[in-house]
């Protein structure tokens, strides 16, 4: 991959990891805290009305891969001047987006926030104050995009790691105060968050404009807006489905069994996407130059990039989720206190899809990068909308709660093929080297090591050396088998050359 800046792939992505390491840690503790302070109840209502908020808010989601993408391509092509007009006409489309979600939030969302979700009477007044709050902490995540989406394209990783780990730690001491506050301590706690937001945007606004005299100003580029907007509207169907699915099931779940359930729904998803996060932070050092090696025509290095980070993240994945799938109930009650009903049915099928799932990311970067998105957004967002009326006949059957993600495992599953599909449609990539040097040979070689990690796990001691053991073996296995089933001989060499290499700096230094 002669035409990549591998070390700074590779800097970055320790980086991303490292702080993940930290926040992890730190975020776990914390939802602990945070569950004892709230209660179930409690917490599930804030996991649900944030919900209403994250749907007001699917629309940013487009805007982000968009202004993501065109800040990558521009960077790569070296042209400083369009980067300035991408940058200044995204900050005034997303203020225009943020005014949009407000009117809709304080009308049809507070509507159905009052008359829609299943909320205790003594309740609701609280609901509707974190509401309030939320939207808040909405609009300031709205308008902080633009200037993230900055620090990324330049891949100034370092930065955005030593922000997530002071809104960690931020969030830690807020759980630390709430749970000895006599006042409600729900509304003291999304209060609290907001505070949080707001003062990482002002840092944000800060950071960039000193190191890349970016400043806002009321100024549209109509060229740059037309491309903004024509490439964010095919997201915005598949990012719309997105949220529909997925908010749709924690709506559907509070109808049909309670905030409780909903309570054991988010704090099974806390887990799996602190666990997904140490892949995606791999996946977020590896986009930029997806993208800026498609904008300098090396597709042969964007073929190779893409095929290391597709099997690479699968090697993260296993090696961070098998413990957990197969320890769930230890991990779960060394967490908390009390472990609400289905935590744990929830937490292994969530961590199953998160391994299908991780294959999302850096194929949409891929396909995202050539501009023509059109029939693959449409695709997905059918895919994705099949989902929701799937799950409310499953559960209208007396299917369990979890039973939510068995139609997510089937439909993800069957749309890798398509979007194998559009790889080789619009990049040229061969299909079979994505359906079978690639997602075969990882199957075959996760399956392998969860087996065997079932069968070793039998033989070692309960709490928490058995479980630390696990993890140990867990690394070693997963990398050893997917070195030789899920990498083929050239890549083999590739990977045993590299480590070999970076050995020999090591000792010198």
């Amino acid at each position: 991959m002669s035409g990549l800046d591998s070390k700074k792939v590779a800097r970055n992505s320790f980086m991303l990891i490292a702080r993940m390491f930290v926040t992890m840690g730190i975020s776990f503790y914390s939802s602990r805290i945070v569950l004892q302070a709230l209660g179930v109840v409690d917490y599930g209502i804030n996991n649900v009305v944030g919900g209403i908020i994250s749907m007001l808010s699917f629309l940013n989601t487009s805007m982000i891969t968009s202004v993501q993408r065109f800040l990558n391509y521009s960077l790569g092509e070296h042209d400083s001047v369009k980067t300035n007009q991408i940058f200044v006409t995204s900050l005034n489309v997303h203020l225009a987006l943020a005014v949009i979600i407000v009117l809709v939030a304080e009308t049809i969302g507070l509507y159905f926030l009052n008359t829609g979700l299943e909320i205790p009477d003594e309740r609701l007044l609280a609901a509707n104050v974190i509401y309030q709050f939320s939207i808040v902490i909405a609009i300031v995540n709205v308008l902080s995009i633009p200037y993230k989406a900055l620090i990324v394209a330049h891949e100034r990783m370092s930065v955005y790691a030593y922000e997530a780990v002071f809104q960690s730690v931020a969030v830690l001491i807020i759980s630390l105060v709430i749970l000895n506050a006599e006042t409600d301590r729900l509304i003291l706690y999304v209060f609290l968050l907001m505070l949080v937001n707001i003062l990482i945007r002002i840092f944000d606004g800060w950071y960039c404009s000193r190191e890349f005299g970016e400043k806002y100003k009321f100024y549209v580029n109509k060229s740059v807006l037309k491309e903004l907007l024509s490439f964010s509207w095919w997201n915005t169907l598949s990012n719309s489905a997105f949220f529909i699915y997925t908010q749709g099931s924690v709506f559907l779940l509070n109808i049909f069994f309670g905030p409780a359930v909903n309570a054991a729904f988010a704090l099974s998803n806390q887990v799996n996407l602190s666990l997904a996060t140490f892949n995606s932070n791999f996946v977020m050092a590896v986009k930029p130059q997806i993208v800026k090696t498609y904008a300098m025509r090396q597709f042969e290095d964007m073929r190779s990039l893409l095929v290391y980070t597709l099997k690479i993240s699968c090697v993260i994945l296993g090696v961070i989720s098998m413990p957990f799938m197969i320890r769930t109930d230890y991990i779960l009650g060394l967490w908390l206190e009390n472990v609400p009903e289905y935590t744990g049915e929830f937490l292994n099928l969530a961590l199953w899809l998160t391994m299908i799932y991780s294959f999302s990311d850096p194929i949409t970067s891929a396909i995202q990068a050539t501009g023509k998105i059109k029939k693959y957004n449409l695709s997905e967002s059918f895919a994705l909308l099949l989902i929701l009326p799937l799950t409310y006949v499953l559960l209208l059957f007396g299917t369990e709660p979890y039973g939510v993600y068995y139609v997510r495992l089937v439909v993800f599953f069957v749309f890798l093929f398509v979007r194998f599909y559009f790889l080789h449609r619009l990049l040229g990539f061969s299909f079979c080297l994505f359906s079978i040097g690639v997602l075969l040979r990882i199957m075959v070689s996760v399956f392998i090591v969860y087996l065997m990690l079932l069968q070793i796990n039998a033989f070692l001691p309960d709490g928490f050396i058995g479980f630390l053991l696990l993890c140990f073996i867990s690394f070693v296995l997963n990398v050893m088998v997917s070195l030789f089933v899920a990498f083929d001989k050239s890549e083999q060499r590739n990977i045993i050359s590299t480590l070999s290499m970076q050995l020999l700096r090591f000792r010198k230094k």
